[in-house]
């Protein structure tokens, strides 16, 4: 039945409002709810993925029969509950059944991005403590470089164990999952979340969005992400959901998935929905003038009618039985939300970060407005702090979804948890009349690519000043890429380059990077340089004026490529 939640307005708070929330479905650990799924539905397919031989399936019996086993192999290792155990390696259904092997075990999942360098992916299993971690073969991991490192356990080899494990008392306060959000330096911080955080998050949106068993999501974002973890693996053992895996990421390949699959939820982030949205635009560029024209004109026509027209390019995508298609991660460039709609395609904006579980808001399927990022979800309050008058502040967040804390760093805890249990997130946003947050900023210094991945300059500004040519840096990003302005040592310089000219210290300075990029994650790397002679502008304390560097400052045609 139709529902709705408001709460008053007081002060800065806002309202939340939907119009048609399902039933709560109470916070339980979600391995308890995979147990009841299993207990009611044991033959609907829990997971599948595509094989050169044809689809690959898993019941849901036949999904918590290779988890037990997996968790009787963590128990034979002496894993035991509160232990954090590693998982790094690309999307694959072992990488599932090794998750879900952790939770069944009462352990804490620490998953790690299998692009890090061996060096980040060996500092964050260090700073976890992991006696034992599932590694892909593609993952170097020097296990003498990690003292708690007991066993390295082969991502390919957890379908092959046997066995049986009891569960064992879960309650909602204990940890499930500790997610890194930084890189190798001392700010590395790990975002500690409990059952009670993400059960919370998964009871929330389920609220909202209408996720059924039998529906099938599909999974094409990386699993270490909290984004992915929550809305397809947590939310699809909870309910009942198929778990469509995407091979790759290849277009063939994915358009290939789709159309098989034909699936009903689907989460991206919006570098994958421009790419779509520049490859139909630029299909539609290559029709006759006649039907280029008619399909422009439609612009004008009511929603159904163009829902209806463009059914078969949706169908031809695979897209069309889609309910929901989902982006979160980063902000979702207006253009490609307003060409979806146009469309006809169920796009839907959320927002959220890894210390909320991670979905604050997300657009209402009855009345989305994809400039914004939705309304909060049931049971989550937000609230904008120090409004300027344009009512624009920092995003503040409470509720059941907000992280127990960061792991064994009480000090960067405090700083963004206050005493009443707000959540300060770092980001800048205001809500309109109605309600919608809409996002305006970041507070923090953090670049969110558009794949949303997120990159904290300072790391590699660090890492860029271990060179001696390199007297001061500032990285930002500019058009798609990390640019590091670079104020050079011209004392090193003369040393190392005798009769220096501007084009011998750019290609020293290049060649520099290049080193250190060998370093850092690809997503990381530094793609141009820009050379500034003067030293840059900096507080009485010495530190670097990041606001008047903007994006907008930096000539893009004085910037050089760091790779030919």
């Amino acid at each position: 039945s139709a529902a709705s939640d408001v709460y008053k307005r007081q002060s800065l708070f806002m309202p939340l409002k939907h119009r048609h929330l399902k039933p709560s479905i109470g916070i339980r650990p979600p391995i308890e709810f995979f147990m009841d799924v299993v207990e009611s539905h044991p033959d609907l397919v829990a997971m599948e993925i595509k094989k050169e031989g044809g689809w690959k399936r898993w019941t849901e019996a036949e999904l918590l029969k290779h988890v037990k086993a997996v968790s009787l192999k963590l128990r034979s290792l002496a894993v035991g509950k509160g232990d954090r155990v590693g998982i790094v390696g690309e999307n694959s259904p072992e990488w599932v059944v090794a998750f879900l092997g952790i939770f069944y075990t009462g352990a804490v999942a620490v998953p790690l991005d299998a692009r890090l360098t061996r060096e980040e992916i060996e500092h964050f299993l260090n700073i976890a403590e992991t006696p034992v971690v599932f590694a892909s073969s593609s993952v170097e991991i020097n296990r003498d470089n990690i003292p708690s490192l007991r066993d390295i356990i082969p991502l390919e080899s957890v379908m092959e164990f046997e066995g049986d494990a009891m569960l064992p008392s879960i309650s909602l306060d204990d940890e499930l999952l500790i997610l890194f959000t930084s890189g190798t330096t001392g700010s590395s911080k790990g975002v500690v979340l409990t059952n009670r955080n993400v059960g919370s998050n998964i009871d929330s949106f389920l609220q909202v969005l209408e996720i059924y068993p039998g529906d099938r999501i599909f999974c094409m974002l990386p699993f270490h992400h909290i984004f992915p973890i929550t809305t397809n693996i947590l939310a699809g053992i909870t309910v009942g959901a198929t778990m469509t895996l995407a091979r790759s990421l290849k277009p063939n390949e994915l358009r290939e998935d789709l159309r098989d699959s034909e699936p009903q939820i689907m989460t991206v982030v919006p570098l994958i929905l421009e790419k779509m949205v520049k490859r139909i635009q630029k299909e539609i560029e290559k029709l006759p003038a006649l039907k280029r024209g008619f399909v422009k004109s439609l612009k004008l026509a009511p929603a159904g009618i163009r829902k209806r027209i463009f059914s078969k390019v949706r169908e031809e995508m695979g897209m069309g039985k889609l309910r929901y298609l989902v982006s979160g991660g980063a902000a979702l460039p207006e253009f490609v939300s307003s060409f979806l709609e146009f469309m006809g395609f169920p796009i839907l904006q959320g927002y959220g970060l890894s210390e909320t579980s991670p979905v604050v808001s997300v657009n209402p399927p009855e009345a989305p407005r994809n400039r914004s990022a939705g309304l909060p979800l049931p049971g989550v309050e937000v609230k904008i702090v120090d409004p300027d008058k344009d009512g624009i502040g920092e995003i503040a967040v409470r509720g059941d979804l907000v992280m127990k804390g960061y792991y064994k760093n009480p000090e960067e805890t405090k700083k963004v948890i206050t005493e009443d249990g707000w959540f300060l997130t770092g980001d800048m946003g205001r809500f309109d009349k109605d309600g919608y947050l809409y996002i305006t900023g970041r507070k923090k210094s953090v670049i969110v690519t558009r794949g949303g991945k997120n990159i904290y300059p300072e790391e590699i500004e660090e890492k860029l000043l271990e060179s001696p040519f390199i007297l001061e840096t500032l990285v930002i990003s500019r058009e798609g890429q990390l640019v590091a302005v670079i104020h050079p040592n011209f004392d090193e310089i003369r040393n190392e380059i005798p009769g220096m000219n501007e084009e011998r210290i750019k290609e020293l300075l290049r060649k520099e990077v290049r080193k250190i990029n060998e370093h850092l994650a690809d997503y990381k790397r530094i793609r141009r340089i820009m050379v500034v002679e003067e030293e840059l502008p900096k507080t009485t304390t010495q530190k670097v004026k990041r606001y008047i560097i903007t994006p907008e400052s930096i000539p893009f045609e004085r910037t050089i490529k760091v790779e030919e």
